[in-house]
């Protein structure tokens, strides 16, 4: 019995070591420990927070697109200044442009407007006249947190607030 037990200790220990595990007691430039790995504030990215991405990459070694989170259609739910509120679709697509993407559908109005990143999961619209759609001239920002999409976009003055997730 002692002998299974010790048997079993060891090969744990061995095992360990040989897989190995990641702590997160290392993480740097205010990284949180995540499961079993850091959990990087911009610009910060790598297993423990030490490699600074440029705009618009983000992940291990700044591989991945920061903006690809956002692409696809999300069911957004918006209020305009009196409150009132309206449920539809809006879509984010690619441009060639590393921190930029197109936006379509707020408001459910068919435009179009160009976003650009502004941190890992946040983007301004900078102020714009729309195109497609009903026309508007169009600003504003988003932040994503929690898998939820949050908007403050202003059309011709009326400021709007939208809440989405992705489908």
């Amino acid at each position: 019995m002692q002998k299974n037990i010790f048997v079993t200790l060891v090969t744990t220990i061995v095992l360990l070591l040989v897989v190995g595990c990641h702590r997160c007691d290392n993480c740097l430039h205010g990284g949180t420990c995540s499961g079993s790995g850091c959990s990087c504030v911009d610009p910060w990215s790598g297993r423990n927070c030490d490699t600074s991405c440029v705009l618009g990459l983000e992940g291990y070694n700044c591989a991945t697109p920061s903006k690809l989170k956002f692409f696809g259609t999300w069911n957004c739910t918006s209020k305009d200044p009196l409150g009132n509120s309206q449920s539809y679709q809006i879509t984010f697509s690619d441009t060639t442009n590393a921190v930029k993407m197109v936006m379509q559908n707020f408001n459910n109005k068919g435009y179009k407007v160009i976003c650009t990143l502004t941190g890992k999961e946040q983007f301004d619209v900078q102020e714009q006249f729309s195109t497609g759609g009903l026309r508007a001239t169009v600003s504003g920002n988003a932040i994503l947190r929690g898998g939820t999409l949050t908007l403050y976009i202003t059309e011709d003055g009326a400021t709007y607030f939208g809440t989405a997730k992705l489908q």
